[in-house]
């Protein structure tokens, strides 16, 4: 199945760790699965934009940046806006939503049944 992970996170020190410890929360769990960062707010970059699998919202074209307490809609605009997704079937996360290993499987699975992620 076609399909591309969206993590929000709006703290660098915060995807630096998800990225470098303990094997990658996400690379485990989202193996063959594409996943991006969307990073959002104002923070500093300077760690991570150098990162393959991060974008930073506010340097696109299209952010509402200027909202500060709209973090999640933030990156969800800037993924339609800018026309970031390549499939149809997208997830949308924030960085500290607890996952369970089995979660993509449980996904596809509920995908099939129900059309719907």
């Amino acid at each position: 199945m076609d399909i591309e992970v969206f993590i929000t996170i709006h703290d660098q020190e915060l995807l630096y760790h998800l990225e470098n410890h303990d094997g990658g929360k996400y690379k485990k769990i989202f193996n063959n699965i594409k996943y991006t960062y969307l990073f959002v707010g104002k923070g500093d970059i300077d760690m991570i934009k150098s990162y393959d699998n991060v974008i930073i919202c506010r340097d696109l074209e299209y952010n509402i940046e200027q909202y500060k307490y709209l973090v999640d809609f933030t990156a969800w605009y800037c993924i339609v806006k800018n026309k970031l997704n390549k499939y149809n079937n997208i997830i949308l996360l924030q960085y500290d939503t607890n996952l369970t290993e089995d979660f993509i499987k449980k996904t596809i699975d509920n995908k099939k049944e129900n059309n719907i992620i």
